[in-house]
Order: C-alpha cells, then structure tokens, then sequence
C-alpha cells in the first residue's frame, strides 16, 4: 500500500489511467459537446442510415411491398416509393404498384396513376384512368401495351401520342404475356434499404446512447460507469501527485534556508 502511495507508484498509477481513459474522455467530451447544441444543430433531423448501426437498433426496414422485372432491371415500391433498380424516381408517392413494362423506350408505370417515364426513370408525364380506377393488370401484345380494367373498360392501350388511353380488341388466339410481380433479388433488396429515406436512427439518439453507453446494452453503461470511477481516480492521483510535488518544493526550500 505504501508503495502505490509514493510518489513514483502514484505517478505510475496516474500514467496508466490517463492512458487506459483517454479514448472515454474524448468520447464523452465530444459526445456531450455535441449534445449541448442539440437545437443549433438539429440532431433530431439527421438520420444515419448505416447498417450496422440499424442492426444495433433493430431498424432493418420491411422488404419492399411489389416489384416488377423489366428483362435486366427491376421496378419496385417500397414504404410508398418508387424504385428503378436501386435509385428511387421522381415520382408521386403510390400506395399500390399494378404493373409496370416498356414500350418503345418508354417506361410505363401504374400505380393511382399511370406514370411515363424514359429508361432511365426520368418523369415524362401523368395520365389519369378513363374510369378512374386503376387497371387490374398490365400485358404485352406483340410489342403494344395493355390495361386490363375487367368489366368496366375492357383492355385499353396508350395511343401513340401517349396522351390516352383508348380502347382494343384483342384478337382470339393471340397471347397476351401479363405482368407478374416478383420477388427482388437479394443484393438488390440490400441496395434499396439502403437508400431509403427515413431509415435509420436519429443522431440525437445514437450520441444520447454513444454518452451512456447504452449503445452496448447492460455491458455499455458498465463500462461507462468504471471509466467514471477511473477518472474520479485520476483526478485523485492527479491531486496526490501534486500535494507531494508541493511538499517536496516546501521541504527543499527549508533545507535551503
């Protein structure tokens, strides 16, 4: 005891903490620094979309609701948005994706509305329905697109100015090939929840956590709590240190005298 108590174990003692705790001190020094302007910075609002991160909160997002293949690429509607391949399109929030196919470079997509866009997903017009309902699903015929509204329309397709749909008969015997849904390939369904808005946890709450160390559970806080008594140590030995330096400097100067 009397040994850790001299100056020299006191010194070791204080060297050893300092440098077992310095990566908690500058954890919770820029973590609390942080918080402190939670409103200036709006950490409320930023949103981490890492994986990991997600994983630790249990925030992996649901699989996308319906996709579609168009040959190579793939057409899906997740939480509400629509998605061509991993990038999500500049289009009108749906609730519901009927169909989607290609024809003659034109993406033809129907969701509450029919959607025209080129290949690459860029927003080209709107159209309403006739009977304002959505088709019951969408088909190809030689090349020319149609709209199956059942009994009420019959099956329409989109005239070539692409500004209606107009009614067709199809000829008995013909093959109609019927869009089907399908289920996205895994890598894919990754890519998208990645990317899509609103996943994720807020930054407020991660350094909230991160401070706490509830980010790592039970064994979080622990750990938290022993590097708080190892720098209310250090603070101590820090202290000891000092009053010893001060009564050496005392001592020297009275032999001085």
């Amino acid at each position: 005891m009397n040994r850790w108590l001299s100056a020299h174990g006191l010194g070791q003692v204080h060297r050893t903490l300092g440098r077992l705790l310095a990566f908690f001190v500058l954890l919770l020094a820029g973590s609390g620094l942080l918080l402190n302007h939670t409103s200036e910075l709006n950490l409320a609002q930023i949103r981490l979309n890492i994986p990991w991160i997600n994983a630790l909160y249990g925030q992996k997002p649901s699989p996308c609701e319906t996709a579609f293949s168009l040959g190579e690429r793939w057409l899906s509607l997740c939480d509400g948005q629509l998605f061509l391949d991993s990038e999500r399109l500049n289009a009108p929030t749906a609730n519901h994706l009927y169909g989607a196919l290609i024809q003659q470079d034109v993406l033809l997509i129907a969701t509450e509305q029919l959607g025209l866009y080129t290949p690459q997903g860029e927003r080209i017009d709107h159209l309403a329905y006739p009977s304002g309902r959505p088709p019951v699903r969408l088909g190809l015929l030689q090349g020319t697109a149609l709209f199956d509204f059942s009994s009420e329309s019959g099956l329409l397709q989109l005239n070539k100015a692409l500004t209606a749909l107009v009614p067709l008969h199809v000829p008995a015997g013909d093959t109609v090939n019927w869009c089907t849904p399908s289920t996205l390939p895994s890598a894919l369904q990754e890519q998208i929840e990645r990317t899509r808005p609103g996943a994720g946890v807020d930054l407020e709450r991660l350094l909230l956590d991160v401070h706490s160390g509830r980010i790592a559970g039970k064994f979080g806080v622990y750990l938290m709590d022993t590097a708080a008594i190892g720098m209310v140590l250090l603070a101590i030995s820090g202290w000891l240190i000092h009053r010893r330096r001060r009564s050496a400097e005392r001592q020297a100067a009275s032999c001085k005298d």
